[in-house]
Formats: structure tokens, sequence, C-alpha cells
């Protein structure tokens, strides 16, 4: 079983691909509609499509070891491997940031990639483009699971972060906004 195998058992690399392009697009929504300049827009539409890069390269390197632990005979890939490859997964934040540095690309744009999960764990006035990307992560994360409840309820945004950033009525124009693009 080769590499490629193994990690589309973990993750659908289109559904990757397709969360990471939604996250840039809301990520410059957000942007235009708190009107920041096309600088910042196109900083946040880049983190978009990298914010979860870490994320791939943990599970790559995961399959790899696997392979090559189990090169003799097929690597059974149960319910638990998965899991286990996906708490893994969790520390993406940092490897990813740790690789759009090691890229040349600002530290302001690694730091959002660190942080957008918490981004209130940063200083006022240095966390603006991780709670951007938290917002559009967790709006994009709330389209995709068609889920019921409002947004602000879901698991999917943090309201402290929101309500630093937006009012609800302007978090519910973007929303409209996105169903209209």
């Amino acid at each position: 079983m080769d590499h490629s195998e193994i990690l589309s058992g973990i993750i659908s690399l289109d559904m990757y691909s397709n969360h990471s392009m939604e996250v840039a697009r809301i990520s410059k929504e957000i942007t235009r509609h708190l009107k920041m300049d096309s600088v910042d827009q196109n900083a946040l539409f880049t983190i978009g499509v990298l914010h979860e890069v870490g994320r791939l390269v943990l599970l790559k390197k995961y399959v790899e070891l696997c392979h090559a632990k189990h090169q003799d005979k097929d690597y059974p890939l149960t319910q638990d491997t998965i899991s286990s490859i996906h708490k893994l997964a969790e520390q993406h934040s940092s490897v990813g940031a740790a690789l759009i540095a090691l890229w040349g690309l600002p530290p302001k744009l690694a730091t959002a990639i660190a942080y957008y999960e918490d981004p209130l764990s940063l200083k006022e006035g240095e966390n603006q483009y991780a709670m951007i990307l938290h917002i559009a992560d967790g709006i994009a994360n709330y389209q995709s699971s068609n889920t019921q409840e409002p947004i602000l309820d879901s698991p999917y945004l943090k309201r402290e972060v929101v309500e630093q950033l937006l009012s609800v009525d302007s978090l519910e124009s973007i929303l409209s906004q996105l169903d209209e693009i």
C-alpha cells in the first residue's frame, strides 16, 4: 500500500482543499466587511489557504512512519489508528506556523496560523488576523456541518472572539453575503 492510499484513508484531500479555499474566501470577505486594505485582504486569503498545512505535514509524516514500520505487510487502518492520527494532527497549528516562517512569509501570518484556534491568547492588537482566521474557519465548518443551531451557539466559533471583532449584525451580514457569492 503506498503513502497516498493510506493518507486517503485518513483524510479526504478534496475536502481538505475545498475547506482551505472556503476559509480563504470567507477570510477575504470578512476583511472586505471590515474595510481592510488589499494587502490585508490578500494576506488573509493566503493564510486561509494555508491555515491547515501543518495537518497535512503531520499526517504525511505519520503515514511514512507507519509504512516504514509495516513495510512487509499491509498496514491495518483501524478506527483506533485513524483516531490516534487525528489526535496527533491536533498540533497542526504550530507545525503550520513553523512552515510559514520557514517559507519566509511575514511573521504576522505565522502567528495567525499558530493561534487561530485560540486567538484571545494573543495580546490585543496582535490578534486581528488570528481572530479573522478563527471566524472564517468556524463559518466554513459550520456551513459544512448542516447544523440547525445558530452559529454563535455552535461549537465552531468562540462567541467572545466574534464579539471582539464583529457585531452579531455584522456576522449575519457576512453570512448573507457569502450565500450570495
